[in-house]
């Protein structure tokens, strides 16, 4: 089944998978998005499509102003995205083996980037594995209990760790 292309101004996001190990994936990944914005994600720490597209726009936000915790904005996002200013636990929680995948990159290259890396897109639910979620981002039942009148109460959870990330020191 084909994956659903989603845009967010100059972004698209796929869902899919690679059938290469870690190494080999992020290595491709590298010489595919030369000069582009590109990053792949374990769709396991994705709480939604709001929270990929909140944790990019901090990200590139973060560049434009000089308060980048990374040297890259694909480092950035992955620490906005999984709220973890320390780069190598970002890293950490961010690692993927064979399971479902989120690649994020400029839309005009996307489909090129995918290419490149031998991403296969396929359509898969996003952020129902809410106990996993709590736990990597540290949401309590009490928290989400209190957003019990909100439709995406994890989501909007996990991105307001996101937004977090920048006031930390």
């Amino acid at each position: 089944m084909p994956s659903k292309r989603l845009e967010f101004g100059d972004f698209s996001a796929l869902t899919g998978i690679s059938n290469d190990s870690y190494d080999a994936t992020i290595k491709n990944l590298t010489i595919a998005s030369e000069n582009s914005f590109a990053q792949l994600v374990p769709l396991r720490i994705v709480a939604g499509f709001n929270h990929v597209f909140t944790a990019l726009e901090h990200a590139l936000s973060a560049f434009e102003l000089g308060s980048a915790f990374a040297r890259k904005p694909e480092l950035e996002f992955i620490i906005r995205l999984c709220a973890e200013k320390q780069l190598n636990r970002a890293l950490e929680i961010a690692e993927f083996g064979k399971e479902p995948l989120l690649l994020v990159a400029k839309s005009g290259e996307i489909k090129k980037i995918a290419r490149g890396i031998g991403f296969v897109g396929k359509k898969f639910e996003i952020g129902k594995n809410k106990a996993e979620l709590m736990k990597i981002f540290g949401i309590s039942k009490r928290e989400l209990e209190a957003m019990k009148d909100s439709k995406s109460a994890l989501e909007e959870l996990v991105i307001e760790k996101c937004a977090l990330v920048a006031l930390e020191k």
